[in-house]
């Protein structure tokens, strides 16, 4: 249902610009920086994708990533655990705040989700997430695997 909390044991995935990758090939907390306008991160709900496999997970976003975004080459998807998320900011930030994922689907986008709690221009909580992305796959299936 929208605008429900994602539960602690799921993974949401974040689509992260060619230009947040660093030279290392890891994805910055520039990724998990918002934009102007906007009052939450976007991410998707993988466990929503009633997938049996994390990489058929990753298979099934692609086009739906594709619907709503211009997908660059040296894009990544970058995977993250909502429980070990949370954890982190509530641990790591001296204000002691709490980051929430919630369930905000689009028409298109059945598994879009949230993640609210995080500020403008605030380094410290993007620069977290980056740091405990479990896996990253590449935003565009490579030619000759199937996805």
């Amino acid at each position: 249902m929208e605008d429900d909390s994602i539960p602690d044991r799921d993974h949401v995935a974040r689509y992260c610009r060619g230009g947040s990758i660093r030279i290392d090939g890891k994805v910055s907390g520039v990724a998990f920086q918002l934009r102007p306008g906007e009052e939450y991160l976007s991410v998707d709900w993988l466990e929503f994708l009633n997938q049996e496999s994390r990489e058929s997970q990753i298979a099934r976003l692609r086009p739906i990533l594709e619907r709503r975004l211009k997908v660059g080459a040296k894009a990544q998807i970058a995977v993250l655990n909502v429980g070990e998320a949370k954890r982190a900011v509530r641990s790591e930030c001296p204000d002691g705040r709490e980051v929430d994922f919630r369930h905000k689907p689009l028409k298109d986008a059945p598994s879009h989700s949230g993640i609210f709690g995080c500020a403008h221009g605030e380094d410290l909580i993007s620069d977290l997430l980056a740091r405990i992305i479990s896996q990253t796959f590449p935003a565009k299936a490579v030619s000759g695997v199937q996805g």
